[in-house]
């Protein structure tokens, strides 16, 4: 890279492999991949040049002088930043599109709330989540050149196709020579990041842009002298020290964040969730310190008396500095009143969650080893996927329950005549127990003999309302024996939940069954609850 090097440059990342960015370095247990991509791998990338900085490779890598961003989502061509910790929903069904920030409101006494989960936001209302998919492998036993005996693994990866903005800040003190060799590292060529490296996983481009604005301010954001309250928002996760004790600090101080002490933590008005993780160091064959953070997009707010022009510019001077520890791999980013706490943009329609892949997938390989590897992963995975099942139908059921138990209060009607009761559902788990799991339909849904077709209490089970909970559709009639029939025929699942079925369709009947026992087992208590919550 020729010419002057600014201080913060600006950069895009293109991933052209499905790229492995995990939640944690461990070998076995459930694998979860985070939306975003650490500073550290891009840390790592600039690393992997080490030697050729000579004397300058201590200020870069070892002083602080150079803090690799986070790479976060670009969505539907927009550069996004994650949804602040103090949005919250509508409980059951949060949604950004009715969004309150609890930071600058409080709720009605009695109002029912969710935080709003793992999205990405941009300051003209487009919002979404980048696209993961899964991908499963099998090791090869050298002797005999068969899959080596349970070694079936698989990977949630970022799908191939999508792009990501991050940023690197420069000291001013540092040489233009050792910023130009730092982006020469990661822009030459292009990189593998994340796990897998070696075995078709993580080639990303990246380049610096020019011509665009990333979508906060530059350094912590503008604190105006006068405030008696300000809000920090975190970029990213924030690892903060007690001075008194050099242990990880729990709660925010004001001076931390370069306040006057005195200045008081508004606890109604902080949203913080805390997190440790470690990174690992590829040149040493090692984990690196544990960080114990507060995650990215917590809101943390102080309150006290009137700031005046000195304090309000210190403050700005820290938060543009960075806070906490770790800062060289991206943590520590801050940023005082952003435009997502002053506002939230109301969005017309979701955001395409991503642009199509470049990438050409691979055809499925055929032959008998791949289909008996796929059968025997199923087979293994049925009772956790049944339990899956069994959840996403049991809060589509609550979800029914309380629509069809307003409706009856509004009429004067009786619940216990419009929905199943609790032992009901016990008769259903006594079905799910003692019947095949190809005789299951005839058994609950026959017209003459079905223990939800037939009888007085039939009709609980018919008593319908124009909304399926499980495909969204509007103005559809379902009712509780809809549901259960979709389960038991694996079918009209809706999205998230068709994901969970084996590929073997003989499968299928036992996972239905294994599901309806577990349903059939929750559904009591659900509705007790229910119960309790719509009494008050």
């Amino acid at each position: 890279m020729t010419g002057f090097i600014p201080e913060r440059v600006l950069l895009r990342l293109d991933l052209l492999e499905d790229t492995i960015a995990s939640a944690s370095n461990a070998t076995a247990g459930q694998h979860a991949c985070l939306s975003l991509l650490r500073g550290t791998l891009l840390l790592g990338v600039a690393a992997r040049g080490y030697a050729g900085f000579g004397e300058a490779a201590w200020d870069v890598f070892h002083a602080g002088s150079v803090r690799f961003g986070n790479a976060y989502p670009i969505l539907d061509g927009t550069m996004t930043v994650p949804v602040p910790a103090s949005w919250y929903g509508r409980k059951n069904a949060p949604d950004l599109r009715d969004a309150r920030d609890l930071s600058r409101e409080t709720p009605a006494k009695g109002e029912r709330l969710a935080r709003i989960g793992d999205k990405w936001i941009a300051d003209d209302g487009g919002f979404g989540t980048p696209v993961q998919v899964y991908r499963r492998k099998t090791a090869i036993d050298r002797v005999n050149g068969r899959a080596r005996e349970s070694a079936l693994f698989g990977y949630v990866a970022l799908a191939a196709g999508q792009s990501f903005w991050s940023e690197i800040l420069f000291a001013p003190t540092l040489a233009d020579e050792a910023r130009r060799r730092v982006l020469d590292q990661m822009t030459a060529d292009t990189v593998f990041l994340g796990r897998s490296r070696g075995a078709e996983f993580g080639e990303t481009r990246i380049s610096v842009v020019k011509d665009l604005a990333p979508p906060l301010p530059p350094g912590g954001g503008v604190v105006e002298a006068g405030r008696e309250r300000v809000r920090l928002y975190l970029l990213s996760d924030v690892a903060m020290i007690d001075d008194a004790t050099g242990l990880p600090a729990h709660t925010p101080r004001p001076e931390q964040f370069g306040l006057p002490a005195e200045w008081e933590l508004d606890d109604e008005r902080t949203f913080l969730h805390r997190g440790a993780w470690s990174p690992f160091n590829a040149f040493r064959r090692s984990f690196d310190p544990e960080r114990q953070v507060w995650r990215l997009g917590g809101v943390v707010t102080f309150t006290g008396r009137a700031l005046t022009r000195d304090e309000a510019r210190d403050c700005m001077d820290s938060l543009a500095d960075g806070v906490g520890l770790y800062r060289h791999d991206g943590l520590g980013r801050v940023v005082a009143e952003p435009w997502c706490l002053e506002r939230i943009p109301r969005p017309a329609a979701l955001a395409v969650a991503a642009p199509a892949s470049a990438v050409v997938p691979a055809e499925r390989p055929s032959g008998t080893l791949i289909t008996w590897l796929e059968r025997r992963h199923d087979e293994r995975r049925l009772t956790i996927d049944a339990e899956r099942l069994a959840a996403g139908f049991e809060e589509a059921l609550i979800a029914l329950y309380r629509r069809l138990w307003r409706e009856a209060d509004q009429a004067g009607r009786r619940r216990a005549d419009i929905t199943p009761s609790r032992a009901q559902w016990g008769g259903v788990r006594d079905i799910a127990a003692g019947t095949e799991p190809a005789r299951l339909d005839h058994a609950l849904f026959d017209g003459e003999e079905g223990y939800c077709a037939s009888g007085v209490g039939g009709r609980s089970w018919r008593s319908a309302y124009p909304w399926n909970p499980l495909t969204r559709a509007i103005g559809q009639p379902t009712s509780c024996a809809d549901l259960l029939r979709s389960l038991v025929g694996c079918r009209d699942l809706g999205p998230e939940l068709n994901r969970l079925l084996p590929s073997a369709p003989d499968l299928r009947p036992r996972l239905a069954r294994l599901a309806l026992a577990s349903l059939a087992d929750r559904m009591p208590r659900r509705i007790a609850a229910l119960e309790r919550e719509m009494r008050t």
